[in-house]
């Protein structure tokens, strides 16, 4: 599987079993503190690693975390990206602006990705409350 933790399937159907959503709603599905630990670690990885290449996920939850039992038992987890990231599709829409200038576009694309990430975060940061809380 992937190291930088980030899977972008051309279908949701093909991981919502390993959803973690899904998986959850089993009563044979059982999380140690330790795999949430490792789960919520994982998830922060794809999120470095999105954010070091300059995309926002804007989805961080459940449904777009996968979990993978490895033949050793040990459960990985994978960030699911389904659309293009949003300062793409947003600076996209500003670019047919003749309203805006390049450094204006700029100045509102590294706006938009600062503010994207500081949200990518606060939903990482919520996942993993809920996370840990669950018994």
């Amino acid at each position: 599987m992937r190291s930088n933790r980030v899977l972008a399937p051309s279908s949701k159907e093909r991981y919502q079993k390993h959803q973690l959503s899904t998986l959850k709603s089993s009563p044979m599905f059982q999380l140690t503190k330790e795999e949430k630990e490792d789960i919520i670690a994982d998830v922060g990885k794809a999120l470095k690693h999105l954010h070091t290449v300059g995309v926002t996920h804007g989805n961080v939850n459940e449904d777009y975390v996968i979990v993978d039992e490895l033949h050793h038992g040990n459960k990985r987890a994978y960030l699911l990206m389904f659309s293009s990231p949003k300062e793409k599709s947003d600076s996209k829409q500003e670019e047919n602006s003749a309203d805006h200038n390049e450094l204006e576009l700029l100045e509102v694309k590294l706006s938009k990705t600062k503010d994207g990430f500081a949200e990518d975060l606060k939903q990482l940061e919520m996942f993993s409350l809920r996370l840990k809380a669950e018994e």
